[in-house]
């Protein structure tokens, strides 16, 4: 087989078993490998993990490290050439392994698109990938500085990857997330590739890790500003205003206009 399965989990007690039966479903041999990554949890995540400790390899951290450092302890025990990333509290559709896996390629990155659950939930992702993402013909610029491709909808090549997962680690890239890296990664020195089939079904709940609101409205007024060009786009990995937190729209402003004249004037690049 040439893929494996990478599950991160912290704390997931709650529908971390509904993921992983979920997962098997679409796993039709049982020589697919799938890795957990406990990363310190002190709820019952790991003896949920046990109950199906015939088909998992299971690795817990003896402290909470964080999703950067779980995620690159996962690869490292990989051995095939793809990966599939999965959260802990989704649920995959049965066909998302058979939809996605023809596009698998070197050097490439492929995601998905997704379900929003429960339906009564309000997520801007809902607007935001139609307008920015499937509908463009999977836009690379839109794609890398506007936070796109969520990390439970992709699938891509481990090796290539691994070139940059030291790069992953530097403290100037604190404030992107492991998901925004990747897809960074994969667009400016490789390829990526969108499957318009909704895949997942992506879990809202109050408890769930994801990324602040205020770090796709910074983003947006920078490049409703004008200020994003394609070279400009280097930048995305040492924008600082990432961390912007702040509730007064002055404050917002001072930050980004400093940190967008440091970025322009110290860009990193990967």
């Amino acid at each position: 087989m040439d893929y494996s399965i990478l599950i991160l989990a912290f704390n997931g007690e709650s529908y971390l078993r509904e993921q992983i039966v979920s997962i098997l479903r679409c796993v039709n041999v049982d020589d697919v490998e799938i890795v957990v990554v406990d990363d310190g949890s002190t709820d019952k995540t790991d003896e949920i993990c046990l109950e199906f400790a015939d088909r998992l390899t299971i690795l817990k951290n003896e402290k909470n490290l964080g999703i950067k450092q779980s995620l690159i302890k996962g690869l490292n025990l990989i051995k095939t050439k793809y990966v599939f990333l999965s959260d802990q509290d989704d649920i995959w559709k049965q066909n998302k392994i058979r939809d996605m896996r023809p596009y698998l390629a070197t050097d490439t990155l492929v995601f998905s698109d997704f379900e929003i659950f429960p339906p009564q939930k309000k997520h801007s992702l809902n607007d935001i990938k139609e307008k920015y993402v499937f509908n463009k013909g999977c836009n690379q610029k839109y794609i890398r500085f506007n936070s796109l491709v969520l990390g439970c909808t992709m699938a891509f090549d481990v090796e290539f990857f691994k070139k940059y997962e030291r790069v992953l680690l530097d403290k100037k890239f604190s404030a992107i997330s492991h998901d925004d890296f990747i897809s960074s990664a994969f667009v400016k020195y490789g390829r990526v590739i969108s499957v318009p089939h909704k895949l997942i079904r992506y879990r809202i709940h109050d408890s769930q890790c994801s990324r602040g609101t205020a770090i796709y409205r910074a983003k947006k007024e920078t490049y409703g500003r004008g200020y994003v060009d394609e070279d400009f786009l280097t930048l995305l990995t040492n924008l600082q205003y990432l961390r912007i937190r702040e509730i007064s729209p002055l404050k917002r402003f001072i930050r980004i206009l400093v940190d967008l004249t440091h970025a322009v004037s110290n860009s990193y690049k990967l």
